[in-house]
């Protein structure tokens, strides 16, 4: 009766299958001491990457390793694959999206041979960081089936 009184909250769903990581525990200081923005990992069992939530694909990084997204409420997502990816120039790393393309929640962004990434010697968490919102506050983690969910942003 009352939903408009009711805060609207984005919902950030798992970009990867795997196990969620803390800010604090992620091993890269941009990272770990939030200076992107909040930040959360998942460590991956899966190659997909997929849209956290409706969003439009804002920047697609040459080297393939990272995705800049916007969702509503001018909420702003960097999803970076790997620590020090970049220097892979995007191997093993294939792209399903294009600047400016609108996508729904669970859509294939990449899709990531993190067993070349592991025998190049690079971590390969899946990083998730909020680089321009209002409030972001992570709440409600939870995994599910190792798909990670996440209640956040007002």
């Amino acid at each position: 009766m009352f939903d408009f009184l009711k805060k609207n909250k984005l919902k950030i769903y798992g970009v990867v299958k795997g196990t969620f990581k803390k800010q604090e525990d992620i091993n890269d200081p941009v990272f770990s001491k939030g200076l992107m923005g909040p930040t959360y990992a998942i460590v991956p069992n899966s190659s997909e990457i997929l849209a956290p939530c409706d969003c439009k694909i804002v920047s697609v990084f040459p080297t393939k390793h990272a995705i800049g997204i916007s969702c509503k409420d001018d909420i702003e997502i960097i999803i970076h694959v790997g620590i020090d990816t970049v220097k892979l120039n995007g191997e093993g790393i294939t792209v399903f999206v294009s600047e400016n393309q609108e996508v729904r929640k669970g859509d294939k962004l990449l899709s990531v041979d993190f067993d070349l990434i592991k025998e190049k010697g690079y971590i390969c968490d899946v990083i998730v960081a909020i680089t321009k919102s209002k409030k972001f506050e992570l709440n409600q983690v939870r995994e599910v089936d190792n798909d990670v969910v996440i209640g956040c942003c007002e």
